[in-house]
C-alpha cells in the first residue's frame, strides 16, 4: 500500500496518466471487443437476422453495464478518497456494500428481463423477421447478468488503491475466453445467437472468479464479508452519488440506440445490423476516452481525499488535453480511411455505408 500511496502522490503526471490509463483502457476496449467478437463470427453464418437481433439488443447489454459502472465507479471513488484520508477502517464497509449491492441489483435484473424478454424486445425495436432470435440472445444474457454485473463493479473497485494490472489480467482472461468460445459454439456447434450469448456470460464469469480472487488477497483493505456491510448514507448515498455521473452516461447511450433502432425500423431491419456494427466503431473511441478519465481517477480521488488540490488540478488538465488530443486525432483516421474500415463481409455489407461520413 506504501507503494501505491507514494505512486499516486509523487510521480510526475505524465507519467502517471500513462501507468493508470493504459491498462483501463485496454479494460473498456475489452467491452468493445466482446461486442465485436459476437458479431464478427454470427456474421459469419450469413444470417443477416442473426445480426439484427444481437444488434436490436445491445442497449440491455449496456444497461447491465451502467449498474456495474454505478457501482464499480462510485465504490472505487470512494474507497481511494477514504485511503487519501487514511481512513482505512472504511474502505472494508464500501467494498461490502458494494459487494452486496452488485448481488442483489443483479439477481432483480436477471428476473427482471427474463420476465419481460418478449416486451423489451419489442420495445428495442425489433421486427417480426428476427424477434425469436432476439428473445433467445436477451434471455441469455439476462440469466448472466448478476456474473456481468458484478464483474464490470469490481474490476473498477480493484483500481481503488492504484491496481490496475489485476483488473486488466482479469478482463483480458474473459475476453480471450470469449473470442475462442465465439467460433466453437456459433459456428461449430450451430448455436448462432445462443452460442454468442454463452460465449459473452462465460467469458464474464472467468474474468468474475479472477477478480474475486484478487479481491480477497486485498483483505486488508477490501471485504465482502456481511459483517461489514453498512446502510449508513455517508457509505449508501455516496457510492452511488460518486457512481451516478458515469452510469447516466451510460443509460443515455444505450436509450439513444433504443430509439435509433426504432427509427431504422420504419426504414429497414437490416439498417438496425448495420447501424450495430458501425456503433463497435464508435464505441472505440468512446471507450479508450472513458478509460483514460477511469484510469486517473483514482489518482485524482486518492489526492483529493488528501487535499491535494494542486495535483487534482493538474492531473484533470492533463487528462483533458490527453483525451481532447486522442478524439481528434481518431476523428482524422477514421474519416480519412472510412471506406475501408468495413467490419465484415455480409450481404448486406451496402447498408454500412449508410452511417459512415460522407
Amino acid at each position: 500500500m506504501d507503494h501505491n500511496k507514494n505512486f499516486l502522490t509523487e510521480t510526475s503526471v505524465w507519467k502517471l496518466i500513462a501507468k493508470l490509463s493504459i491498462p483501463t483502457v485496454i479494460i473498456t476496449l475489452v467491452m468493445a471487443i466482446y461486442n465485436m467478437a459476437d458479431i464478427f463470427f454470427i456474421g459469419k453464418t450469413g444470417n443477416a437476422d442473426f445480426v439484427n437481433a444481437i444488434s436490436v439488443c445491445m442497449p440491455v447489454f449496456t444497461i447491465v453495464q451502467a449498474f456495474g459502472t454505478l457501482i464499480g465507479a462510485g465504490g472505487c471513488t470512494a474507497i481511494s478518497i477514504a485511503l487519501g484520508r487514511q481512513e482505512n477502517h472504511r474502505t472494508k464497509s464500501i467494498s461490502a456494500f458494494c459487494f452486496w449491492l452488485s448481488l442483489a441489483l443483479g439477481v432483480v435484473l436477471t428476473l427482471f428481463i427474463n420476465i419481460f424478454a418478449d416486451s423489451f424486445v419489442t420495445l428495442l425495436g425489433a421486427t417480426a423477421s428476427y424477434k425469436p432470435y432476439a428473445i433467445t440472445y436477451l434471455k441469455i444474457i439476462g440469466s448472466g447478468s448478476t456474473v456481468m454485473l458484478f464483474s464490470n463493479a469490481f474490476v473498477n473497485i480493484l483500481r481503488a488503491d492504484g491496481s490496475v494490472k489485476e483488473s486488466m489480467a482479469a478482463n483480458l482472461s474473459g475476453t480471450f475466453l470469449n473470442i475462442i468460445l465465439d467460433p466453437i459454439l456459433i459456428l461449430g456447434f450451430n448455436m448462432g445467437v445462443a452460442g454468442a450469448a454463452v460465449a459473452t456470460v462465460l467469458g464474464n464469469a472467468l474474468s468474475l472468479i479472477i477478480i474475486l480472487k484478487v479481491y480477497k488477497k486485498k483483505s486488508d483493505i477490501l471485504s465482502f464479508n456481511v459483517k461489514h456491510l453498512s446502510f449508513r448514507t455517508d457509505n449508501s448515498v455516496k457510492i452511488l452519488a460518486l457512481g451516478m455521473p458515469l452510469a447516466i452516461g451510460t443509460l443515455f447511450m444505450s436509450f439513444s440506440y433504443m430509439i435509433m433502432n426504432n427509427l431504422l425500423k420504419a426504414y429497414d431491419a437490416n439498417a438496425q445490423g448495420a447501424f450495430g456494427i458501425c456503433r463497435t466503431i464508435m464505441l472505440l473511441s468512446t471507450m479508450i476516452q472513458m478509460g483514460i478519465c477511469m484510469g486517473v481517477q483514482p489518482a485524482i480521488s486518492y489526492n483529493f481525499g488528501a487535499k491535494n488540490m494542486q495535483r487534482v488540478k493538474e492531473i484533470i488538465l492533463k487528462t483533458g488535453i490527453v483525451t481532447a488530443s486522442f478524439g481528434g486525432i481518431l476523428s482524422l483516421v477514421v474519416i480519412s480511411f472510412r471506406r475501408t474500415i468495413e467490419p465484415m463481409s455480409i450481404p448486406w455489407t451496402q447498408k454500412v455505408e449508410l452511417f459512415l461520413p460522407a
